[in-house]
Formats: structure tokens, sequence, C-alpha cells
């Protein structure tokens, strides 16, 4: 849980104020094979922000795909051509992602993975949008450099697509 303000007070031309909940839970469906990990999960995050009206632009909540995926939504870039837009900007965000990960093998120190997703977005202010996605992705653990991910996203509200690379987890 983190918040933000911005004032005249404190040297802003602007005042506005942005709160961010975020929650995450992870449930094993097999027991760990490994000494302590599951080959098998579901993977839970709830974001909640608000922001007041005079939020500037720069400052909204930008669902969608990205380098850093912060608020995943894996069927719509967060930005096409180094900016934002392609997904709705709003002052209010209400996001949902769910994953099940499940390990396929184990060889060599490598891991090989196999995620599917769902991601739930309800931007708010100015307009109303809710999309939801789902997704494939595959996971691949590389000794001393990481997991890799890749992952596939299919907007069932609007057909949108979209594929990411990245390390480590969406969240």
């Amino acid at each position: 849980m983190h918040g933000f303000f911005a004032g005249p007070g404190l040297g802003s031309d602007e005042s506005f104020a942005s709160g961010l909940l975020r929650t995450k839970a992870f449930f094993s469906l097999a027991p760990p094979d490994d000494g302590f990990r599951s080959r098998s999960m579901l993977a839970l995050q709830a974001v909640l922000g608000r922001g007041s009206d005079g939020m500037p632009i720069d400052e909204a909540f930008a669902a969608g795909g990205g380098p850093e995926m912060e608020f995943p939504l894996r069927a719509h870039r967060q930005a096409e051509d180094g900016g934002f837009g392609r997904t709705p900007l709003g002052r209010s965000l209400s996001l949902v992602n769910l994953e099940w990960r499940r390990r396929l093998a184990a060889k060599a120190g490598l891991r090989f993975g196999l995620v599917l997703s769902y991601d739930g977005a309800l931007i708010q202010e100015p307009d109303r949008t809710a999309l939801h996605d789902v997704g494939l992705g595959l996971r691949v653990d590389l000794p001393g450099a990481g997991r890799l991910r890749v992952d596939c996203g299919y907007g069932l509200t609007d057909r949108a697509t979209a594929l990411f690379l990245g390390f480590g987890e969406t969240f």
C-alpha cells in the first residue's frame, strides 16, 4: 500500500493525491518435488488504485503489458512507439491477475514451465473501460541468468493480441 500527494506547498504546480493497494497470494496445488517449489500453483494479484481530480495524465494508472508489467494486462500493450495511450489511462484502476503455473520439466539445471493466465481490469475516470484477457506463457529458468518469460495474450473484450518477452514473473 502506498500513497502520494503533490501540492503548491510542496513545490508542485498541480494539487492531487493518489493511492495504491496491492495484494498477492500463492496457493500450492501439489506437494514440493524439489525441496521447496510446487510443480503446480495458483498465483493471484489484486490491485486497487485511486487518484484525485487534479491527477495529471503522466501519473494516471495505465494497465497493460510492458517491460516491467506493473499492472499486467497481457493482450494489451501499455505503450506504442514509446508513448502511453494504447490502453485506457485513468484515475481509477481495479485489476485482478490469476495464473496457473505448472512446471513441466527440470533437466540439467534448466526448468521449463507453462502459465495459463486471466487478467481483468476496470479503468475509470474520465471514461469507464473493462478489459478481460486470457493468455498462455512459457517459463524457462536459465542457470545464472534468471527466469525467461514469454507471454501471449488474447483480449476477450476486444480481440486484441500481444506477445511479451521478459525476465522474472509478472507478479
